[in-house]
């Protein structure tokens, strides 16, 4: 990862998870094979978003502009297709 972590936040209510270093561990290892999409959107196409699924969170990788990613996290039982939906309509 070349940059760093611009905005977080999340509701009050919500818990953490991951510890911080934890946090930017999984962000380093998400941006890293974006990384390796990126490489083959030449054959494939450019990629609109990955989703990993664990048994407690859904975590949802999107580009934002060239150079930039957008990471959001969600409860395992949310849908994640309303949260892509709505950060695609930002753009």
């Amino acid at each position: 990862m070349n940059g760093g972590v611009v905005y977080t936040a999340h509701a009050k209510r919500v818990k953490n998870v991951l510890s911080a270093s934890e946090s930017r561990a999984s962000l380093r290892n998400a941006a890293k094979a974006w990384k390796g999409r990126k490489s083959l959107a030449r054959k494939l196409g450019s990629c609109k978003y990955v989703v990993a699924e664990y048994a407690k969170i859904k975590r949802i990788t999107m580009p934002a502009g060239r150079n930039n990613l957008l990471f959001v996290s969600t409860t395992a039982a949310y849908d994640h297709n309303k949260v892509i939906r709505r950060v695609r309509s930002f753009r």
